[in-house]
């Protein structure tokens, strides 16, 4: 197990694929061998309504942070609205997929992973509560929204995170990890299947 602080200080500012705006990258992973990208995590403001780009071979999460609701329309039919913080969507990278805001402008949280390798998925979890880590996960990330919160592993062992920094546990210990103190994000990217 190995546990990386990421700090908000060594966040990345890049525009979006599309070119529409632009994405706070927290961290990233890509291939040694083929300089492909394995999975991320970003975050983005969406000021207006407009095409997501478009992210062949990936699946993606998207979480509500700031704002008064986001609606994502599919190609070929299907939507989903986000209106209050923390609802989340899942979608293929790969279909054309329509961004409308509700009220001004939205914050999210993305995660974008190679479909080929990994398989996403996100909790949001309430400071006192715990989430569990699966086997056979690879990676784990957290993400304090709120305040400063410590992450307590299962051997009891405890991690300081700050308001605002990105926790990464690369091959995390199997069973229940604990957060007080602020609502966070966590990733699971299992393997894919």
């Amino acid at each position: 197990m190995k546990i990386t602080t990421i700090e908000k200080a060594a966040f990345r500012r890049m525009p979006w694929a599309n070119g529409g705006g632009e994405t706070t990258e927290l961290h990233s992973h890509v291939e040694d061998s083929s300089g492909r990208m394995l999975w991320r995590i970003s975050m983005a403001d969406v000021l207006a309504a407009g095409p997501f780009s478009h992210f062949d071979g990936y699946d993606r999460i998207l979480v509500l942070l700031e704002g008064h609701g986001l609606g994502l329309s599919y190609e070929g039919g299907g939507n989903s609205q986000l209106r209050r913080r923390y609802d989340f969507a899942k979608f293929p990278g790969d279909i054309e997929t329509f961004a409308t805001v509700s009220d001004g402008p939205v914050r999210d949280f993305n995660v974008i992973a190679s479909r080929s390798s990994f398989k996403p998925d996100v909790s949001i979890v309430q400071s006192g509560n715990s989430f569990r880590i699966l086997p056979g996960t690879q990676i784990a990330t957290v993400y304090s929204v709120e305040h400063d919160v410590v992450v307590e592993a299962p051997n009891k062992h405890s991690i300081s995170l700050l308001l605002g920094n990105l926790l990464v546990i690369e091959h995390p210990m199997e069973g229940d990890w604990n957060i007080h103190g602020s609502t966070s994000i966590v990733v699971h990217l299992l393997p894919a299947d």
